[in-house]
């Protein structure tokens, strides 16, 4: 009686997606990078792209604090661009619906 093994299995990994080191990458990559490891969540779901040579940032976020935060982010890491800020901020009003801030709401 003859015994058969079966062939080792090795499990295989699949290759990591590497990001280009920074110097290889434009402003908008650089900005989309440092968004995604931020440690505020509501950055990771911002939008970034490039109007007429600005880096433009939009979204919306709950408070004023992260929209400051996502601009100075974008600052930090690229200092010599144009940042244009468009991030709409949502804030929750009484029972809980939500709403636009806006500074120049005439009445």
């Amino acid at each position: 009686m003859s015994t058969t093994l079966s062939p080792k299995r090795r499990l295989v990994q699949p290759a990591r997606r590497t990001s280009p080191p920074a110097e290889e990458q434009g402003p908008v990559q650089r900005i989309r990078q440092t968004l995604r490891q931020s440690p505020y969540s509501v950055h990771r779901l911002l939008t970034v792209l490039e109007d007429q040579g600005q880096i433009v940032l939009e979204g919306q976020v709950e408070s004023y604090f992260h929209k400051q935060m996502a601009q100075e982010l974008a600052l930090r890491c690229c200092p010599q661009s144009q940042i244009d800020n468009r991030i709409q901020v949502r804030y929750r009003g009484f029972c809980g619906q939500a709403q636009t801030a806006s500074r120049h709401e005439s009445k």
